[in-house]
């Protein structure tokens, strides 16, 4: 197994992001597997993409207490080394923001951060 790299922002990182080979009969065919919430997708399935990036970048920005330069490197590292999206990283990012933006609030009511991050762009 391969450990989706994305599961690293998350402080209390436990390998439940992982790269997982779909069939041992085939040939190498991964699919990327979120344990916690038994979801299975392939590795450019952009709801995918958009749900696990999403909730690093979240927990990033929470654990780092706003720091924008933390926020945005992780970003710059998942961009780079996660598989594409289908359609490309441009076509998902509104719902990249819209994903941190519904995380984000729960923690500011429950008073770990105090503002929101700020818009990710390309």
């Amino acid at each position: 197994m391969i450990l989706r790299r994305a599961g690293f922002a998350d402080k209390d990182f436990g390998g439940h992001n992982v790269l997982v080979v779909a069939a041992s009969d085939g040939p190498w065919d991964p699919v990327w597997a979120e344990l916690e919430r038994a979801f299975e997708a392939p590795p450019d399935d952009p709801e995918a993409t958009c749900q696990t990036a999403g909730a690093a970048l979240a927990r990033r920005w929470v654990a780092s207490s706003g720091d924008g330069l933390s926020f945005e490197s992780l970003f710059r590292l998942l961009h780079e080394q996660l598989p594409r999206p289908r359609g490309n990283w441009q076509t998902i990012m509104n719902r990249l923001n819209q994903t941190i933006a519904n995380r984000v609030p729960r923690r500011i009511s429950m008073c770990r951060i105090d503002r929101m991050p700020p818009a990710l762009v390309l």
